[in-house]
């Protein structure tokens, strides 16, 4: 599995791409342009899926292109290194559950628009809230 990052002409770019027929929002971002100081907006996954997405997309060459390809010896996707499940065990509530799959697995708030979202996303990811109430 690698980590692929990506980088745009722009140092802020929005845009989406068609993955297994769903449209899934990329943001490339940490870009500066400030005067003489300027550097271009990056996006990073290791979600394969994702990639081959980026790299079929007519703009990819043109708007946003590879800039970096990183092994990362099978890790598990999605995975935070050092995550010892403690902060998970204090999630008590569906905003804070949101919140936590951001922070921690770089997930798009937009993808957690409700409580079964929430739940489906950290079952996909493997974490699990022992404390969460919803309702």
């Amino acid at each position: 599995m690698a980590l692929k990052t990506y980088t745009s002409l722009y140092f802020l770019f929005r845009t989406s791409v068609t993955a297994e027929g769903k449209r899934i929002p990329i943001e490339f971002k940490n870009g500066i342009n400030f005067g003489e100081y300027r550097a271009k907006g990056c996006f990073s996954t290791s979600n394969e899926k994702l990639q081959e997405a980026i790299e079929s997309d007519p703009r990819f060459g043109w708007e946003f292109f590879l800039t970096e390809t990183k092994e990362t010896a099978g890790a598990p996707e999605a995975k935070p290194s050092g995550n010892t499940g403690t902060e998970a065990d204090a999630v008590g509530n569906l905003h804070e559950a949101r919140e936590y799959l951001v922070r921690h697995y770089g997930v798009e708030r937009r993808a957690l628009n409700n409580g079964e979202a929430v739940q489906k996303e950290a079952a996909r990811l493997g974490v699990e809230f022992p404390n969460l109430k919803l309702g």
